[in-house]
């Protein structure tokens, strides 16, 4: 074979010869090199023949030719049908993305035409146009990625990327729609209630901000954690909403965690004092003056 393709020029009558030499050093001798040469000869000539590439992929994968494996890859993915290999595909673009190679993304995006709920292709896809500054389409993909049959904690990644894209561009009413759905797909974590306060903050609606403030502090576990929200809250309502009984409340919380607050008790007591309950106030009065650690700071309410 050797000596017949030294005596062949025209490609024409090499493509048949490299054909034989292929199948012949794989089968016969067990030589995958010898074969993935011959076939890399012959690809030159037939660059888009679709067997040929395939067993080139295959060789590729099998010899750890990582650049070729891309290479021959984006090749076949021109030519392949609609009854592609999509396990092939799939395997491109993890090899591609391993090594960081800028042709994953093509690799992603067929493989999303042929299976368009796949939750690899979705995600990758989803970070790509977040990478790439694409925010409407991130947003589109990661809303998509968080409503299918997939892992509960990538819904939730998707959804919180999602809501997140959302208020970087300003839309914050669909961001806010976003955030509750978040909070159902994880009902015990008080983020999503945190990150919905904080959006609620800057629309200035306080009233509803200190209603999810609430769901947050009720998820929150650690007792200081749940001490400084509701310091927080309880600001929120006394000072944005006028609430008192809710800024009462919540500074009452917090004394419950932390009975020697000298914050919590210098402003409760005029919150009872506005309300004419004195017998309360007195008693608050009494417990900061117990408490304080400066006497002229206590004399001053005594």
């Amino acid at each position: 074979i050797e000596l017949q393709l030294a005596l062949l020029d025209a490609p024409e009558d090499r493509i048949a010869i490299l054909r034989e030499k292929a199948v012949i050093a794989e089968l016969r001798f067990g030589d995958s090199e010898d074969a993935y040469q011959a076939l890399a000869e012959l690809s030159q000539h037939q660059p888009y023949d679709v067997e040929v590439l395939e067993e080139l992929l295959r060789l590729a994968d099998e010899l750890g030719k990582t650049d070729a494996f891309i290479n021959y890859g984006l090749r076949w993915i021109e030519v392949e049908d609609g009854a592609a290999d999509v396990q092939r595909i799939r395997q491109l673009a993890q090899v591609a993305e391993r090594e960081k190679s800028t042709d994953a993304i093509v690799f992603w995006r067929r493989l999303a035409s042929h299976l368009p709920d796949d939750v690899d292709a979705l995600e990758a896809l989803a970070y790509a146009a977040h990478d790439a500054g694409e925010i409407d389409d991130g947003i589109a993909l990661f809303r998509r990625l968080s409503r299918i049959d997939a892992q509960p904690e990538l819904r939730r990644r998707a959804m919180r990327m999602c809501a997140d894209l959302q208020v970087e561009v300003g839309h914050l009413e669909e961001a806010e729609a976003s955030y509750r759905r978040l909070a159902l797909l994880d009902p015990r974590s008080p983020v999503p209630w945190l990150s919905l306060k904080d959006l609620l903050v800057r629309r200035f609606d306080y009233v509803a901000a200190g209603e999810v403030l609430a769901e947050a502090i009720e998820r929150t576990e650690a007792p200081e954690e749940k001490a400084q929200l509701g310091r927080e809250a309880a600001v929120m309502l006394a000072d944005d909403v006028g609430d008192l009984d809710g800024a009462i409340r919540h500074w009452e919380h917090v004394l419950r965690f932390e009975e020697h607050d000298l914050g919590a008790l210098s402003a409760l007591w005029p919150l009872y004092a506005k309300q004419g309950r004195l017998e309360e106030m007195l008693e608050v009065l009494d417990n900061y003056g117990k408490v304080a650690t400066h006497v002229g700071q206590a004399a001053q309410y005594m």
